[in-house]
């Protein structure tokens, strides 16, 4: 409710000596509100301050801007103020480059308390994509944190205070009927504990990737996959670390086939997985020698009869006057063999680890 309205159609509208009432009951007073009545509102402002009290940290005051630069880009600017922290600072960054590409950019930082032993420190994320054209695209994620402790003092929830990984990756792929092909360069850190250094990283720079999903052979109930990839590694972490690029080539293909049977879904698979390393461990320690991995899978899928009975539908149930329940029962069974040089394999991903 307010005293005046000042309207300009599909511009503004401003309410004068305003209340905002809820069910007759006033709950604030604003002596101008301003409501933008734009399709797509975009203005640079101060934003709404914000008080309160942490716990950890102390009373809290803080603020921010938000910088519409134009139609493609735009900054947002806050600041706090903790009675027991110092100020802490975090911008972000974000716009379409063109049609094609967009970018978000984020940072976090906070000076170091030397009274309260707290170090300063910064958390870095960073999104992107571009379309490049002709199939191909490239996305990019970049998480970078200066420390954990850091970001355990900082984290606004549970699930970030445990997580004591980062991801960043950058890749080129495209993909087409059933064949896909990425260049990839990533790398992920895994912190130990909270002490600085001690922590693993794992770098790939680049790695090549060639897919094949499956693709029926002729007009036969035959399908074919392949996945398979080539790339340099780098694994480094306390008392040991790999040579700069460490050559790994993994082939893994597959062949499988369908049939029913009686009321059965028969689904078995044979696949095989060359893995060749310029390096492997011996003894503990990193060795200049070649290394080869052959594995053999088979894999057998059984699918049961399907039992499945309709029902009058409850009155509670608005969706129809029927419901249908089905059980499907399935079986497995894998067997993989091959492999018993566990103990010289370096580890870099999940390709590595075949039990």
């Amino acid at each position: 409710k307010a005293k005046s309205f000042d309207i300009v159609p599909g511009q503004r509208a401003i309410a004068h000596q305003s209340t905002l009432v809820l069910k007759d009951v006033p709950l604030f007073y604003f002596p101008a509100f301003y409501k933008s009545l734009e399709e797509r509102p975009r203005k640079s402002g101060f934003l709404t301050p914000n008080v309160g009290n942490s716990s950890r940290r102390g009373q809290v005051i803080g603020g921010g801007y938000f910088w519409a630069i134009n139609r493609s880009y735009d900054l947002t600017y806050r600041t706090q103020y903790y009675t027991r922290r110092g100020f802490v600072h975090q911008a972000d960054f974000a716009g379409w480059v063109n049609q094609r590409s967009t970018f978000d950019f984020s940072i976090f930082t906070a000076g170091a308390n030397q009274s309260l032993n707290l170090r300063g420190g910064h958390i870095i994320n960073l999104e992107a994509r571009s379309e490049i054209g002709k199939g191909w695209e490239a996305r990019g994620e970049l998480r970078q944190v200066s420390a954990l402790r850091f970001r355990q003092e900082f984290t606004q929830s549970f699930a970030e205070a445990i997580n004591s990984e980062t991801h960043s990756v950058g890749y080129v792929t495209k993909h087409w009927r059933d064949y896909g092909v990425n260049f990839v360069a990533q790398r992920n850190v895994n912190y130990q504990t909270d002490t600085p250094g001690d922590e693993i990283v794992i770098r790939k720079l680049p790695e090549a990737q060639f897919l094949l999903r499956e693709h029926q052979w002729r007009d036969l109930p035959i399908w074919v996959s392949l996945d398979s990839s080539f790339g340099l590694e780098r694994r480094t972490q306390p008392l040991f670390q790999t040579r700069q690029f460490v050559q790994r080539l993994d082939i893994a293909p597959r062949v499988s086939t369908a049939a029913h049977w009686f009321g059965l879904d028969l689904a078995p698979s044979f696949g095989i997985r060359e893995t060749s390393y310029d390096s492997k461990l011996v003894g503990g320690k990193l060795s200049g020698g070649n290394l080869t991995r052959s594995a053999r899978d088979f894999q057998f899928d059984l699918g049961l009869p399907r039992l499945s009975r309709v029902f009058l539908a409850p009155k509670w149930m608005k969706a129809g006057d029927k419901v249908k329940h089905v059980i499907e029962a399935r079986a497995r069974y894998r067997n993989v063999s091959g492999v018993s040089d566990f103990r010289q394999i370096i580890r870099f991903d999940d390709t590595d680890i075949i039990s």
